[in-house]
């Protein structure tokens, strides 16, 4: 509608709209007709100035004439709607520009149903969080070298849910170039925050082969292709203690501290699957994740189990059940142990109630790994990764996930690489907030041993699980 008024008015005024073009280049024979072009261009440019200068009056002109009349009228009802109005035109017209800065503190969480169908096709990259989708359309409304900056949750770092976000904007189309990791307590937030700034799309980092790319993987990469990280969480104090994130920061900046920023380049974080964030590993473990197999496919398969979305009815402690008969053990995750965990939980698995236990919670997921023997871990813990064996006979949980290595001979060792130190490292990298995610366990890298190396790490394994079940 305003651009419509505009129109109207400027032929009133004699004006032309104008209409860039933009490729002249299939016209062009001679050099002669070059020059004619560039001073064609030039005119056009000039035409275009004086469009928009006009245009700008003619918009503040509509605006300021609807303030008027809000002003001017006795009906309330008039009033309103007059300003409203305004105050719509106004929106519009900001959101019609492009800026060559743009700054947010957007919500987070989940959108309401009534518009998630339209966001997820308005923004297929990132409708999974408000936040998300805001990045997005920030990134829409700079210059093509243009900025965004935005303080947000720091979810986006590693979950699978943002991966699209990461690989497809942060690590592409408008390439991340700084992220200071905060911490809580940010402008009293409750969530982990980050603070970030994005480039427009114009200052995409040059384009370059698979080929290319792993021929020069141990050339030091341009400095406009590295993103910058600054590591500040530790500094937010408390206790008694000052915040000196800001001090640290600028330290930081000026070379004076170690430690806290890590540049790295954008193309390393793809030598992980799903390309997490994880700045502080990545330019030191990338040769690993890219060179060495993944537990998934390389040395079997991960997987999650029953959630029966009502405990009380289902579960039950194996001591609590007089007649055993139909009730099969039940890995739920559990206190933190490693190698070694007594699953104390019982599954009423009894046939009569078979189809109302498969409509409760998730249905029954991976039901064909159901009774196999396997290892399995907690879901959320912050004590750190624990694999344990699960034994035959059992039923794995949505928080209780399992492992089932493709050769039984490989078990006990896969048991004994994951539950060290090295494996924990590499993980840490990959998940959020303490839970292990059965996505996150995938990728771990596994090496292939040699035939004493695979025995000595599996029997040293087996040493420990059986003294664990000895001590239970």
């Amino acid at each position: 509608m305003l651009d419509d008024w505009v129109n109207v008015r400027a032929r009133e005024k004699g004006l032309t709209r104008f209409i860039r073009r933009n490729d002249y280049s299939q016209q062009l024979e001679f050099v002669d007709g070059f020059i004619e072009l560039e001073y064609e261009h030039i005119r056009q440019l000039e035409l275009e100035r004086r469009v928009l200068e006009e245009a700008r009056a003619l918009k503040e002109e509509l605006l300021g004439a609807i303030e008027a009349a809000a002003a001017a009228t006795d009906d309330p009802a008039d009033r309103l709607f007059a300003e409203d109005t305004a105050r719509g035109l106004k929106l519009i017209q900001m959101l019609s520009h492009t800026y060559d800065v743009v700054v947010m503190n957007p919500p987070y969480g989940a959108f309401v149903p009534k518009v998630k169908d339209f966001v997820k096709t308005a923004y297929p990259l990132t409708y999974n969080d408000i936040y998300a989708a805001f990045i997005d359309r920030t990134t829409m409304l700079i210059e093509p070298e243009g900025y965004v900056g935005a303080l947000v949750s720091r979810t986006f770092m590693t979950h699978k849910t943002h991966e699209r976000l990461r690989m497809e904007i942060l690590l592409r189309r408008n390439p991340l170039m700084l992220l200071l990791d905060l911490g809580k307590g940010i402008l009293e937030a409750a969530v982990q925050t980050v603070a970030l700034a994005l480039r427009g799309e114009g200052w995409k980092d040059s384009e370059t082969t698979r080929e290319q790319d792993e021929r020069a993987y141990d050339v030091v990469t341009e400095a406009e292709q590295r993103a910058a990280f600054f590591e500040l969480e530790r500094f937010r104090g408390g206790k008694g203690e000052p915040d000196t994130r800001h001090e640290m920061f600028v330290k930081a900046l000026r070379g004076e501290i170690a430690d806290v920023r890590f540049d790295v380049a954008r193309r390393d974080f793809g030598t992980i699957e799903g390309s997490p964030l994880a700045y502080r590993r990545v330019g030191l473990v990338a040769h690993i994740f890219r060179d060495v197999p993944s537990l998934e496919p390389g040395w079997g398969i991960a997987r999650q189990g029953k959630a029966t979305a009502d405990d009380s009815r289902w579960l039950r402690q194996w001591w609590e059940v007089a007649d055993r008969h139909g009730w099969v053990p039940f890995a739920k995750g559990g206190d933190f142990c490693r190698f070694y965990y007594d699953i104390d939980l019982v599954l009423d698995w009894r046939e009569e109630y078979r189809e109302a236990l498969k409509a409760s919670g998730n249905a029954l997921p991976s039901l064909e790994h159901y009774f196999k023997p396997g290892l399995t871990w907690p879901l959320r813990t912050q004590r750190g990764f624990n694999l344990r064996v699960i034994p035959s006979g059992c039923i794995f949980g949505h928080k209780g996930p399992a492992v089932f290595p493709s050769r039984e001979g490989d078990t006990c060792f896969i048991l004994g690489v994951a539950n060290s130190a090295a494996a924990e490292y590499l993980l840490q990298g990959l998940m959020s907030f303490g839970s292990w995610e059965v996505g996150v366990i995938k990728r771990l890298p596994i090496p292939q041993p040699t035939s004493n190396q695979h025995e000595r790490i599996a029997s040293l394994a087996n040493t420990i699980d059986i003294i664990g079940f000895k001590h239970h």
